[in-house]
């Protein structure tokens, strides 16, 4: 039996079965467990965030009674959520955060986040402008300090080589050479114990 004929036979099968009944991108709910009833719940949430990736997963399954769908999972759709006061999941009220499609299905089927309204995304993103722009300014001010320790960091590790002194040089032809410096400590010398 080839590998098409394999597939095409699993199809026909899969076909005649009855799946309405517990039919994952239907949502019926017969007699599931709770776990089941609670990814349909968290799917046909999904499906009402991004119904254009649910009518994908429909019509995949139309084409293949065995698809389990996939395009609402990987949608990244982006939701602005609100997390809600939760004592079972202790999460804080008021705080705001962006999910893609899933998440935000999860999210909202637990009942610790909501929806957020238009004026709080506005209020969102205005606030996370300032930000941003709060941030890039302490950055400018870091890469300046940074940039005068690296240097000092440099000047350390590699100091400039000094100048070799200049030849003694008499002021006049007539003068006398002084004699040079000694560099460093005197020696002891052997007769001076």
């Amino acid at each position: 039996m080839s590998f098409t004929s394999a597939i095409t036979n699993a199809v026909q099968q899969a076909s005649s079965l009855n799946l309405e009944g517990n039919d994952p991108m239907t949502g019926a709910e017969n007699d599931l467990p709770k776990h089941q009833q609670y990814w349909l719940r968290v799917r046909s949430k999904a499906a009402e965030l991004d119904p254009e990736a649910s009518a994908q997963d429909a019509q995949m399954k139309s084409v293949n009674p065995l698809w389990k769908g996939g395009f609402v999972e990987a949608s990244r759709k982006a939701f602005y959520l609100v997390s809600l006061a939760n004592a079972e999941w202790r999460t804080l009220g008021g705080r705001m955060f962006t999910a893609n499609t899933w998440t935000a299905a999860k999210s909202l089927v637990n009942g610790t986040h909501r929806l957020a309204e238009p004026e709080e995304i506005e209020a969102y993103n205005l606030f996370a402008a300032k930000r941003k722009a709060a941030i890039e300014k302490s950055q400018e001010k870091d890469k300046g300090a940074m940039e005068r320790l690296a240097d000092a960091l440099e000047a350390r590790l590699n100091p400039a080589p000094t100048p070799a002194p200049a030849p003694a040089v008499a002021a006049h032809p007539t003068d006398p050479v002084p004699a040079p410096r000694p560099v460093g400590r005197p020696r002891k010398s052997e007769d001076s114990e």
